[in-house]
């Protein structure tokens, strides 16, 4: 118990000293290159890059990256299961991200996406959809990479949901490269992590608070992960877009089950 103190008193100064300059730095990115979208989103990304490498690392997340190479103008799909999945992949790879118009609302962590100039969607309704779909394919088209979690919210780790198909309609007739991933997590402290752990400690999802949950990422040893680049597809060699989900699905769910064996 002493021990896990400790780490929280250590880890929590350092994030909160590289978030701190997360926030200073894209607060001076917005304001000064607030006429230059392009440029000002460029920034957006190497600020997150470089913060996400530094937090994930102080935090103890260590692991590998099977990546051929680092793709651009990409729509990017992965599972998810925490906030940690965004550091683990930003890390990496210099990507946009969409999330919804409730992330955008919530206390500070809508204030992060933000400063990370994240793409915004209204989950809930579909009227404005068409508008969200030809802002997001407008930056792909500029070369910037679009990171899309297809399960819309985050899984227990351990029964990964199913995949929403509305916002590939991005790539319907724009003829842009589709790259799916799939991050696993398979050590809790160098040793190999069992479902209550994934659920438990590793794993953010439905009513967890954000704040003890955080707390025990700080209090754990270590976590390793594995993010796996699979393939890449257009939606030109599909019938139609369930079909191009429905692969896609199958791929990252099919993967994550050889590591753990799991019943999804």
């Amino acid at each position: 118990m002493i021990t896990k103190i400790l780490r929280i008193l250590i880890k929590g100064p350092i994030v909160a000293i590289c978030v701190l300059g997360f926030f200073i730095i894209g607060i001076f990115n917005k304001i000064v290159f607030y006429p230059l979208p392009r440029f000002r989103k460029y920034l957006a990304q190497r600020n997150t890059q470089w913060t996400s490498w530094v937090c994930s690392r102080v935090i103890g997340y260590f692991g590998t990256h099977d990546i051929k190479t680092i793709p651009k103008g990409h729509i990017l799909i992965c599972n998810h299961m925490s906030y940690m999945d965004v550091l683990v992949v930003a890390s990496k790879i210099p990507t946009l991200f969409v999330t919804s118009l409730e992330m955008k609302n919530t206390p500070f962590l809508g204030w992060i996406t933000q400063i990370g100039e994240c793409l915004y969607v209204n989950r809930r309704s579909y009227k404005s959809l068409n508008k969200e779909i030809s802002v997001i394919q407008d930056w792909l088209k500029k070369g910037f990479n679009v990171l899309i979690f297809p399960e819309a919210t985050t899984s227990d780790g351990v029964n990964l949901r199913p995949f929403k198909s509305s916002l590939l309609e991005i790539s319907q007739n724009q003829n842009i490269p589709i790259t799916a991933y799939c991050v696993k997590y398979t050590k809790l402290n160098n040793i190999k992590v069992t479902p209550a752990e994934l659920k438990n400690n590793i794993s953010w999802f439905e009513n967890k608070a954000f704040l003890p949950h955080v707390f025990t990422q700080f209090a754990n040893r270590s976590v390793s992960f594995e993010l796996k680049e699979l393939e890449t597809v257009y939606s030109s060699e599909f019938p139609d877009r369930k079909s191009l989900v429905s692969r896609l699905e199958s791929n990252i769910k099919g993967e994550y089950k050889k590591s753990f064996n799991f019943s999804n």
